[in-house]
């Protein structure tokens, strides 16, 4: 456990350590050269892989990926990156070597917040006069949100740890979401999506951004969006920093119009598991 701490340390909460471990040694070697974590999570299981540099590109990893997905087969259909990868990257690279394909794909921008608010709130009004937007949704506070259903679906979505989301949810700690600024979807008594943010040298982050899939693309990411810039704005925070899924063109259109700096690309992986999937499969 010490070796995969020291390996693998992004895994770890402060409560929680992931459900299932490897291990790679190399002959003559005294320490370990590589880790593979993956928890036991809805919708897939994250893993995450650590192979020490002088040992990489000799199948490792690969034979750590492999040994995760034989073991977890029969209580899961799928792996999941563990946290979002960099377009073009080496991890992006490993993944797709080790039988991933992606899932989703996230933009980054960095805008003005006085400038981004207002546009935002434009297309809000507009989706609200079409009634685009249910009457019964709503925004509440981080505070206010049922924990559970709030936890599962940000878990579910982003491949992580109920536990670790917990921990920041509650967290009197410069790692917890700010409830002022942290935003949550209601709709008929539901959780419909979410924006977790922090604030930091006077830039609103936002961290986790999850809109459940039966309303992506549409007026829940608008509402959201709009309510999270306003707030940033009102505390006084100049730059408002978000992601959005590629698909979501509206926000994307709004966050160019206002001149956003692009932040580059994030991407999620998973990895099919059953019968005919395996590492030799196009990605």
């Amino acid at each position: 456990m010490r070796a995969a701490r020291m390996l693998l340390p992004d895994v770890f909460s402060a409560t929680e350590a992931p459900d299932m471990f490897f291990l790679a040694a190399a002959e003559g070697e005294p320490h370990l050269v590589g880790a593979a974590a993956a928890a036991w999570a809805p919708g897939g299981f994250p893993v995450e892989v650590h192979v020490v540099s002088p040992f990489r590109r000799r199948g490792i990893g690969r034979a750590l990926i492999e040994a995760v997905a034989a073991a977890a087969a029969d209580e899961t259909d799928r792996l999941r990156s563990w946290s979002m990868v960099g377009e073009g990257s080496e991890a992006e690279a490993f993944l797709r070597a080790t039988g991933f394909t992606r899932s989703r794909r996230f933009l980054g921008f960095e805008t003005d917040g006085a400038k981004f608010a207002p546009i935002i709130n434009v297309m809000r009004r507009w989706l609200e006069r079409g009634g685009k937007i249910p009457p019964t949704a709503r925004i509440v506070n981080l505070s206010e949100a049922p924990r559970f259903q709030l936890i599962r679906l940000v878990a579910t979505e982003l491949a992580t740890l109920p536990a670790t989301i917990a921990a920041r949810i509650v967290a009197q700690e410069t790692l917890h979401y700010d409830n002022d600024l942290s935003v949550v979807l209601m709709l008929d008594g539901k959780i419909g999506g979410a924006m977790l943010m922090t604030r930091s040298a006077g830039i609103a982050r936002v961290e986790v951004n999850v809109v459940a899939p039966h309303l992506r693309h549409g007026w829940a990411n608008v509402m959201i969006l709009d309510e999270a810039a306003r707030r940033a704005a009102a505390s006084g925070l100049k730059r408002f920093r978000f992601f959005c899924d590629e698909h979501t063109r509206d926000t994307i259109n709004v966050a160019r119009r206002a001149g956003a700096a692009s932040l580059g690309s994030g991407l999620f992986f998973e990895r099919r598991l059953g019968p005919d999937q395996s590492s030799s499969s196009q990605s």
